[in-house]
């Protein structure tokens, strides 16, 4: 699968999902391009990361020649893009935590309007010209 075949795979289902969701805003594509490329990015690392034998930590020798044991490069930035990629999503309401803000919002019954405001009201209408 090609990078532009990887990338508009994640933007497919993104879009799909915010859809469904009926929370979809053509505002959104930037972010959403964004994330299906850190998508495509992190799934590229990690197949690298397996073809590599999959070693979280590997042993690196320095300029002097000692030996230093440090974690894998490739997970780093794995690790690094997914929680890219989880922030991303969380701002587009695809994650728990933000979907459950976004469906209390919606079912928060409107706010009553205050006695104060329901006289001024009254007032205004009684001595409208």
């Amino acid at each position: 699968m090609s990078d532009t075949n990887a990338v508009q795979k994640y933007i497919d289902i993104i879009t799909e999902q915010l859809e469904a969701l009926q929370t979809y805003r053509p505002q959104f594509e930037t972010v959403i391009r964004l994330t299906a490329e850190l998508l495509a990015e992190r799934d590229k690392v990690y197949e690298q990361y397996k073809a590599e034998g999959q070693q979280p930590v590997i042993t690196k020798t320095s300029d002097r020649g000692a030996q230093n044991t440090t974690e894998n490069p490739l997970l780093r930035t794995w690790r690094d893009l997914t929680e890219n990629c989880r922030k991303n999503l969380s701002e587009l309401g695809l994650s728990p935590r933000s979907l459950k803000a976004l469906t209390e919002q919606k079912a928060a019954p409107p706010k009553q309007e205050s006695p104060l405001m329901k006289i001024i009201k009254q007032f205004d209408e009684r001595y409208e010209e």
